[in-house]
């Protein structure tokens, strides 16, 4: 009898047999083994907890809560009329229906949305890290508005300054990998202008955010105005590219249109398309590639241009004066200017200034190329 770890080979032409033992040898290494066996293990764990949480928490217990909650802290009304469904594997998620949140200190509405869901991804967390899986909210309504002496119905929910967290503390890292929202309808109202502004069926889509992502982004939306008068689809897409740590972000292939009624423009037609580089801090920008198209209807005839650029630069920034005569831009100043103080007079700047009339000019004093600058003060 031939043992189990042996293999048989033909010998010669009526020769004997020959049979060669091989050594027992493990397919897997026995680490491994125990380390999918581990690996499992704690897959089944975390399903059997999420099967557990799922049984026996109930976010709409903690719904009156939660809307006791804002009109303590903020004296608004929050309502949340269906059921809030939650997802714990392979991502913790939630699906909110509708939500309505009135104005402060009233019933009025300020925002509501038919439908948000969002989902997290659970391994992460453990590593201090925040991954939203995909953000989806639809039927966005919001009535911004600017009052007359500057506030707005929203500052209450702007948020306190920013506090800078402790050496020791750890900083939670947040990563989105996805934003969607559709059908938002966004009202603002400037009552001191007498303006009220409206984007209409707006739909905004976001690829990844994060340090050191690319991913695409598009919006598109009518925008509505009586003062200018104003009703016109605005569409823009780009890929982009975020350098956090550098402020920066990069956009390519930049293609934005907008087409309609402006002001005493009828058949609107206008497109750019270009590539930037934007600093965000401080503020300055780097464009290549621009092309503008612009195609519209007035009543003294028709209008069409296009332009095409191969590199714009912007910078922000502040040019500072001595303390009665401003320098040339980016001069060193003897001193940064300063607010004048209530009923001083004020240096104003012209193109081209007419010479003092109390003082006769000699001919060589004309010729000498004028100062761009005059002052109130004589």
């Amino acid at each position: 009898m031939i043992p189990e770890n042996t293999k048989e080979f033909p010998g010669p032409a009526r020769g004997p047999t020959l049979i060669v033992q091989q050594p027992n040898v493990d397919p897997m290494p026995r680490y491994l083994k125990y380390a999918l066996i581990g690996l499992g293990a704690l897959v089944v764990l975390l399903v059997a907890i999420a099967a557990i949480v799922a049984a026996t928490f109930d976010p709409n217990d903690y719904k009156p809560l939660l809307v006791k909650l804002v009109q303590e802290k903020k004296q608004r009304t929050l309502d949340i009329p269906g059921r809030i469904r939650l997802t714990f594997f392979p991502k913790i998620g939630a699906d909110l229906g509708k939500v309505s949140l009135s104005e402060r200190g009233s019933k009025g509405p300020f925002a509501s949305v038919d439908s948000a869901r969002v989902s997290v991804a659970l391994l992460p967390l453990l590593r201090k890290q925040v991954v939203v899986d995909r953000l989806k909210i639809d039927g966005i309504r919001a009535n911004l508005k600017k009052r007359k002496d500057g506030s707005t119905n929203f500052d209450d929910l702007a948020g306190g300054e920013e506090k800078t967290p402790a050496k020791d503390q750890q900083v939670l890292v947040l990563a989105v990998d996805g934003v969607d929202l559709t059908n938002a309808d966004i009202a603002y109202e400037d009552e001191a202008a007498g303006a009220r502004y409206e984007l209409a069926g707006a739909t905004l889509k976001v690829g990844k955010l994060g340090d050191g992502v690319s991913d695409d982004f598009s919006f598109k939306g009518r925008v509505r105005s009586k003062s200018p008068t104003a009703d016109a689809e605005v569409s823009l897409k780009t890929k982009y590219t975020m350098d956090l740590s550098k402020k920066q972000v990069r956009l390519k292939d930049l293609v934005a249109d907008i087409g309609g009624t402006l002001a005493d423009l009828k058949d609107l037609a206008a497109g750019l398309s270009a590539n930037a580089d934007i600093q965000i801090s401080p503020l300055s920008a780097s464009l290549s590639a621009v092309a503008v198209s612009f195609k519209a209807k007035q009543p003294a005839g028709e209008l069409a241009a296009k332009l095409d650029v191969p590199a714009l630069k912007y910078a922000a920034t502040k040019c500072r004066c001595r303390s009665s005569r401003p320098t040339s831009p980016c001069r060193a100043p003897r001193a940064p200017c300063t607010s004048p103080p209530p009923g001083a007079r004020t240096p104003t700047w012209a193109s081209t200034p007419p010479p003092p009339a109390s003082r006769a000019r000699s001919t060589t004093a004309a010729s000498r190329p004028r100062s761009r600058w005059r002052s109130s003060r004589r």
